[in-house]
């Protein structure tokens, strides 16, 4: 559906995931995460942002499933945003480590190791970990 993606001179979306029936295509430019269902090509919208997100341009650089939720790995925005896929309800993460300093373009992408979420750095000095995700 045209109304889920930004104009042709915005850059939608960067990196997507798979939740083991979705493919989550993760927000850049675009206002809102989409699930895209496999079996039938149809697309649904999430944009139910918290409390204060501040969403920017260039939102997120790639995402994470931890087999319960969609993680959005903010480049441009301002956290992390943790979706749950059944009820689209999102939490926002913001409490960084010590000596970190979120700033634009500082992480890019990446990893659960079964335990904790790993994000990479791109203009960071630092790789930001997300212990224990429940």
């Amino acid at each position: 559906s045209s109304d889920l993606f930004p104009s042709h001179d915005r850059l939608a979306f960067m990196g997507g995931v798979y939740d083991g029936t979705s493919v989550w295509m993760i927000p850049y430019d675009a206002n809102q995460i989409v699930n895209l269902n496999p079996s039938d090509g149809r697309m649904t919208g999430y944009d139910a942002w918290p409390a204060g997100f501040i969403k920017g341009g260039s939102a997120f650089a790639g995402g994470v499933y931890d087999g319960t939720s969609v993680w959005m790995i903010p480049f441009g925005a301002d956290r992390v945003i943790r979706l749950d896929p059944h009820e689209g309800r999102m939490l926002g993460y913001h409490t960084w480590p010590t000596g970190f300093t979120k700033v634009p373009f500082a992480l890019r992408g990446g990893v659960y190791d079964g335990r904790s979420i790993w994000m990479i750095p791109f203009s960071a000095d630092c790789v930001v970990k997300i212990p224990q995700v429940q």
